[in-house]
């Protein structure tokens, strides 16, 4: 790693030189962790796209007589409160203690991206619901908010985790391999902008 543990002054700072692409990535390719950062990484973008592209017209349909700007001030609102607890979830996750830095990390990676995919997968099971016709209008309509609500919360749940996932990835990744490894558990995440968007 870039940081020797245990040195200080200037010498902290040690030059890194990557593999060529040929012999990384199939080294990266090999790697478990590369699929499970990617995987993280897949359904934080996953959520994000869909709230994106989705979230506006749904509460437009459920919220017909709102006027837009209330509608954009109520969508923008998971994600300023993400700005606004983002950094205190990164002091949390980093903390003081080296040796619980680790764990703390682990938890906001995989048990709060595992805590978004339930609830995504929640409101998706509350808006297929809300689609029966048969349904009395003011359930479908409170399976919709319902649905809505529970998607807002995944936003400020996913970008939380992002930082620490970042950080567990390099502190698990071999310094020469770490360009090719962030360039393909991007790649594995970026597909969730397809999935997201259909």
């Amino acid at each position: 790693s870039l940081i020797q543990p245990g040195r200080e002054g200037p010498s902290l700072l040690q030059p890194v030189v990557a593999l060529p692409l040929g012999e990384s990535l199939p080294l990266v390719l090999r790697r478990w962790p590369t699929y499970i950062f990617g995987l993280h990484h897949y359904m934080a973008a996953t959520i994000f796209y869909v709230i994106l592209f989705f979230m506006p017209m749904l509460w437009h349909e459920l919220l017909p007589e709102w006027q837009y700007y209330r509608l954009s001030l109520m969508i923008s609102l998971p994600t300023v409160i993400g700005i606004v607890i983002g950094p205190r979830i990164a002091t949390w996750g980093d903390g003081t203690d080296p040796h619980s830095n680790s764990r703390k990390r682990w938890v906001l990676v995989f048990v709060v991206n595992t805590l978004a995919a339930l609830i995504f997968t929640l409101a998706g099971v509350c808006l297929l619901v809300a689609s029966d016709p048969h349904l009395a209008h003011s359930t479908r309509h409170m399976l919709s908010l319902s649905a809505l609500i529970l998607l807002s919360t995944t936003v400020p749940l996913a970008s939380g985790s992002s930082g620490a996932m970042w950080a567990l990835h390099h502190g698990m990744t071999p310094s020469e391999l770490r360009p090719i490894s962030i360039a393909v558990v991007n790649a594995i995440g970026n597909l969730g902008g397809f999935a997201g968007a259909d």
